[in-house]
């Protein structure tokens, strides 16, 4: 697991006395007895957050804790989860708790399911467009390689000309991934949309 990423352990409450599954509540869990300060002794079990307006992820509130949902839906119908992997939403919606849309996976195999960040100044997933801070722009090309370490590469707006720069970029990002297909990591169809 990357530094300063905290997993919250399920493992340690017996959800099955606590909430049940039901693909019917928006969080995909139900109270079985609603603790005390529940409002309205509402049914669905936890609520689904926002990270800047963009759908973050289900969680709910017991004995003090937050616990994220998807990774206790998928503990009550597996009994275990390695802390170094991750609960994947194959649709790429976090709120989407089926027990169908979740997969476990390592953090790298997440990452190549993930979708363009909303951030993307090119409209490339994985290509970016920067300035050095002395008006010289490049197009930056990012991924991971085969050890989840961050690499990049760049293409100067000056030597190349903005359109054949984010260009080369693409291209050269394209080659990177396909470098990685071919040694065995999977890119699901989802990645980068």
């Amino acid at each position: 697991m990357g530094k300063g990423i905290r997993i919250k352990d399920v493992s340690k409450i017996n959800w099955k006395e606590v909430v049940r599954y039901d693909e019917d509540s928006p969080t995909g869990l139900v109270w079985i007895n609603p603790p005390s300060g529940v409002k309205g002794g509402r049914k669905q079990a936890g609520g689904l957050c926002t990270n800047g307006g963009e759908p973050h992820m289900a969680r709910i509130r017991y004995k003090g804790e937050a616990y994220p949902i998807h990774r206790i839906i998928w503990f009550m119908f597996h009994g275990s989860i390695d802390n170094n992997l991750v609960i994947d939403h194959l649709d790429g919606n976090p709120w989407n708790n089926k027990f169908d849309n979740l997969f476990i996976k390592t953090l790298g195999d997440n990452a190549r399911n993930a979708k363009m960040y909303s951030s993307n100044t090119s409209g490339i997933a994985g290509v970016s467009i920067m300035d050095n801070g002395s008006g010289n722009k490049y197009a930056m090309a990012t991924w991971r390689d085969e050890n989840l370490k961050p690499r990049s590469k760049y293409f100067s707006f000056d030597k190349l000309g903005e359109e054949q720069a984010i260009q080369l970029a693409a291209e050269f990002r394209k080659q990177k991934i396909q470098e990685l297909i071919n040694i065995g990591f999977q890119y699901t169809e989802r990645h980068g949309l």
